[in-house]
């Protein structure tokens, strides 16, 4: 899996204004929860995206991890732009916003994953970037085996930054294809295997954004 600085970045932004960012007398607004249940963190801070295209900012972890702190996905993907728009892009590209892993909503896809049946919307297993679990979770099944022991993953985090120009937030993913069930050596529960190929995933969600009028900036 490749540690490098992140290679794409786009921007699906349209407007030049983020009322979330630090305003001119250096106030920053307060955490923000959104009705659907995805936790935001309002952006705090302007970064260039000249700065950006070089590499993400140095307290921005490289890497998310897992339930029990270690590492899993490298940070591959970023996107400026506010929350609807990021979900728009990816929904446009063929990806489905996850649901939210409720008691219920998690036995169902327990009882789908037995019988390897599709489930548009499945909870993902949390990552976390900064102790913090992921803002936004897309899946895309598998064409050539739909079911849900096949799909492909991106975990979405908005970060504290904001664009300069522009002023809309910035988001950074991993990209992950779960490609079989395998039994976990340290939990002893049932996982999802994982391909090693982060290139190709990365570059599959970056056709399937551009494709959905996403522009790359690089």
């Amino acid at each position: 899996r490749r540690t490098d600085p992140p290679a794409t970045i786009g921007s699906a932004y349209q407007r030049d204004h983020c009322p979330h960012c630090r305003s001119g007398d250096g106030r920053v607004p307060q955490p923000a929860h959104d009705d659907d249940g995805h936790r935001t963190a309002p952006p705090s801070r302007r970064v260039a995206v000249a700065t950006l295209l070089a590499g993400l900012p140095a307290d921005v972890p490289r890497r998310s991890e897992g339930l029990f702190g270690e590492q899993t996905e490298p940070i591959s993907i970023v996107v400026i732009g506010s929350k609807e728009q990021v979900i728009t892009a990816f929904e446009r590209g063929g990806w489905t916003l996850a649901d939210l892993p409720t008691p219920i909503r998690i036995v169902k896809e327990g009882l789908a994953a037995l019988a390897n049946r599709p489930d548009p919307g499945g909870p993902a297993t949390p990552a976390y970037l900064a102790d913090r679990p992921q803002t936004l979770t897309f899946e895309k099944p598998d064409p050539t085996a739909p079911g849900i022991r096949r799909r492909h993953h991106t975990r979405v985090w908005q970060t504290q930054y904001c664009a300069d120009p522009g002023g809309q937030p910035i988001w950074v993913a991993t990209a992950s294809f779960d490609i079989g069930v395998e039994l976990s050596a340290r939990q002893h529960l049932p996982t999802h295997r994982i391909d090693p190929n982060i290139d190709a995933e990365r570059a599959l969600i970056v056709k399937d954004l551009t494709g959905a009028g996403v522009k790359n900036l690089r």
